[in-house]
């Protein structure tokens, strides 16, 4: 198509040209001919228009304007068509040098394609010579010749068998790596395996095994093992790991308990216990860990590593974790870093110790000859954990080496116990130290500024994050967008963290929460219940966050209604749904739906919730069973400053203000600090009492106390 399309062109390019040197002298022609190639002067088409101009000279049309003197607009046009004329045979001259490399790649194809199917061709004839000469074996004239001449088929045929499989091996092998590319390449190799006849064995099918189980496709993977007649521990080990990594231990055990004891080994048990601990299964890992010991299996590092991660989970005492640390050193694996950061982990997350929880842990820290970013890692979160974040800091002060993980760390222990400053320092030493901020750091940072109310501060973290380019805006990874969404709603902010919720490209049950709380919180419904309908999936903090909306903000049916609804969905309610369908109760004077909700409150073992407890004193104090709030707050086990309000203010407004007063100095009697609310109804109880002067004589004494 394209050699026509030029062709073409050429040729009406030349066609111009003649007519126009019809009307040239012969100086003119002399000129086109010395700057045409001489490739345009052989080509046939060139000399057919030269013929053609001396036989047409006398009948051109252009020859009276060149004899009137329109010489140099001719000249011109002709200088742009010569110039045309070269552009296109200086195209022509590059299609045809990429056309011949073009038609030596398709010739070593068919080379190699010729090849190939030579070697098939031969493998083929060998196969029917063998099947021949096995044939003519049966047969009485057989001859001694006749058999060396089976032997040498057999051979050649034994030689080329081996020769095919180590190849297919070796590509397999090339194709073991966990991406895309090698999986495509693998997929191909085996069509080929399977298109060619051969029947694979042993090592390829464990290989093929091997690359399906990592690219994902565990149902091809068990449909080749279950292929194979006996298949031995390598296969069995592939599938085990891969069953356990997604998450489906049943079918793990199976196959291991499918595989005979003799061809069990150390790597078969390593991959069970590993699976149990993956899978927070630590009692089935214990118990493996047990039998592997007791039928002779010797344990090293890997599977020390996997056993004490799994014993975390289900160690009572500390006499468990000594047992566990004795077996350890007279294996010989505490010379491994990885089984020292293990055991390091089990003491942190045990810490039996009330007085010294970390001591432990930390004198094994201290006889580690070498330490990783893991060693460091567990230690400062074992002691933000245990609330020792003066120890964390005095241990992350004593590294040699400066290390994102323990700077993010300190920074998630200095948010947890409330130093926001000093967290905020911490971050700000980090930059200036070079370190790399990752999303972990700028989760924590963003969440502290949150919980903190610090939204200046917390804007331009986001803004440094803009600015500096570390993600673009559409980018950011899914935890940090959740943080901004979560610090700009509960500054109030919800049209700012509807934009950023827009724009993220993923979205998981925490943002959706975050979104339709920052609308609940600011009274806005009509946007929150835009978000609870369009929400994909929700969760039981989904129905909660909407039904305590609902009730909070005058909406009392509309949350009664939507925690019947919860409830008919299967959605068992927990106790903060009872106290958002307790609380719509209570603004819509509902005393008996109260009661009723307070007998399923105490049926589902709900009664000591703190939440639920608060939600019943305001209930029945609004619907005037004063008693009732009474006898709710004094058999709570937990009271907070919410418990301590709440039954001042059913006080107060049923006219008790000395009782009120009385309940206010229990509350300072028990250390429990008054907030600015506490101090207004003590106010307001007094005054709907007449008692103004030892209203502001008690909150005088509360202040000052």
């Amino acid at each position: 198509m394209m050699w026509n399309s030029l062709a073409n062109i050429k040729e009406n390019l030349n066609q111009i040209v003649l007519e126009v040197q019809d009307a040239t002298d012969g100086e003119e022609f002399e000129i086109y001919r010395s700057n045409s190639n001489s490739a345009a002067e052989d080509s046939p088409i060139f000399n057919r228009r030269i013929s053609h101009r001396f036989a047409q000279s006398n009948n051109s049309p252009l020859r009276s304007p060149m004899s009137n003197g329109g010489d140099s607009a001719l000249k011109s046009e002709i200088e742009k068509y010569k110039t045309e004329i070269q552009k296109f045979q200086a195209s022509e001259a590059e299609i045809k040098a990429l056309s011949v490399n073009y038609v030596a790649l398709l010739k070593e194809k068919e080379e190699k394609l010729s090849r190939l199917h030579g070697e098939n061709e031969m493998l083929r004839k060998n196969l029917e010579a063998a099947n021949a000469s096995q044939h003519a074996s049966k047969n009485e004239t057989f001859n001694k010749r006749n058999v060396h001449k089976v032997l040498h088929f057999a051979f050649i045929v034994l030689k080329d068998v081996r020769a095919i499989a180590n190849r297919y091996a070796a590509q397999l092998q090339f194709c073991c790596t966990q991406n895309p590319i090698s999986h495509s390449l693998a997929q191909s190799v085996h069509a080929n395996i399977i298109t060619s006849g051969f029947k694979p064995r042993g090592h390829i099918l464990n290989r093929l095994i091997d690359i399906y189980c990592k690219s994902n496709n565990i149902v091809y993977a068990r449909y080749l093992f279950d292929k194979i007649p006996k298949p031995d521990i390598v296969s069995r080990t592939t599938l085990i790991s891969a069953y356990s990594e997604l998450g489906n231990v049943n079918f793990a055990t199976y196959i291991f308990d499918e595989a005979p004891l003799s061809i069990r080994d150390t790597v078969s048990y390593n991959a069970m216990i590993t699976g149990f601990s993956h899978n927070n299964d630590g009692y089935n890992a214990v118990k493996l860990f047990n039998e592997m010991r007791k039928y002779g299996f010797k344990p090293d590092n890997l599977t020390f590593a996997s056993l004490l991660s799994a014993a975390a989970l289900v160690a009572h005492d500390e006499r468990e974790c000594k047992q566990l640390h004795c077996n350890v050193v007279k294996a010989g694996a505490d010379l491994f870093v990885s089984v020292l950061n293990a055991l390091i982990s089990l003491y942190v997350k045990c810490g039996f110790s009330l007085l010294t929880p970390m001591s432990d842990a930390r004198k094994l820290f201290d006889q580690m000859e070498k330490r990783d970013e893991l060693s460091w890692m567990n230690m400062i979160t074992g002691y933000v954990r245990n609330g020792e974040i003066e120890s964390a800091r005095e241990l992350f002060d004593g590294m040699n080496e400066n290390l994102q993980v323990a700077y993010n760390a300190m920074i998630s222990g200095y948010v947890q116990h409330g130093f926001m400053l000093k967290a905020l320092e911490m971050f700000k030493s980090m930059h200036l130290e070079g370190i790399e901020l990752d999303e972990f750091t700028y989760t924590s940072v963003i969440s502290g500024c949150a919980n903190s109310g610090l939204f200046l501060i917390g804007k331009q973290v986001h803004g440094s994050i803009l600015r500096t380019g570390w993600r673009p805006a559409s980018k950011l990874a899914l935890p940090v967008n959740n943080a901004l969404v979560t610090l700009y709603c509960k500054c109030g902010k919800v049209d700012q963290a509807r934009q950023i919720f827009d724009s993220m490209l993923e979205k998981d049950h925490v943002s959706w929460n975050a979104i339709l709380s920052g609308y609940v919180s600011v009274g806005r419904i009509d946007g929150a219940k835009n978000v609870f309908n369009a929400m994909p999936e929700k969760d039981l903090l989904t129905w909660m966050v909407m039904i305590s909306g609902f009730a909070q903000n005058g909406y009392g049916e509309d949350a009664l209604k939507l925690f019947d609804r919860m409830r008919t969905e299967g959605l068992a309610p927990c106790d903060y749904s009872f106290a958002g369908a307790i609380t719509a109760c209570a603004s819509l004077g509902a005393l008996e739906h109260g009661r009723q909700l307070h007998a399923q409150l105490i049926q589902l073992g709900f009664n000591s919730s703190l939440s639920a407890g608060n939600a019943l004193i305001t209930m029945y104090a609004r619907c005037g069973v004063v008693e009732a709030a009474h006898v709710v707050f004094h058999t709570m086990p937990y009271i907070d400053s919410v418990s301590w309000n709440s039954m001042i203010t059913a006080l107060g407004q049923h006219g008790h203000g000395l009782q009120a007063l009385k309940v206010f100095d229990l509350m300072l009697q028990e250390n429990i600090k008054p907030d600015r609310i506490t101090f207004l109804i003590v106010l307001t109880a007094c005054s709907h009492s007449g008692l103004v002067k030892e209203g502001c004589r008690g909150t005088y004494m509360g202040g000052t106390s």
